[in-house]
């Protein structure tokens, strides 16, 4: 319940930090290559991607997925 509280409040609070076209792109192309990563069942490098992804462009699924990845640990 903690995590998911502190998941939405970084929802709510994240700023966007895209600065262009050329960002959201990398950090959708970040995003896709974390999903076939998983699917691979490669949680380490899925999630490295992720965290990358967010970075770029903190969305609300990049930022579930890295939820995800923290529960795992």
């Amino acid at each position: 319940m903690i995590r998911r509280a502190a998941l939405l409040s970084l929802l709510v609070a994240a700023p966007a930090r895209a600065e262009g076209p050329a960002v959201g792109a990398q950090a959708e192309a970040l995003f896709e290559r974390g999903r076939a990563l998983l699917a691979d069942g490669q949680w380490d490098a899925a999630c490295e991607k992720f965290r990358a992804s967010v970075a770029l462009e903190p969305t609300a699924s990049s930022l579930i997925k890295v939820a995800r990845c923290d529960e795992r640990a």
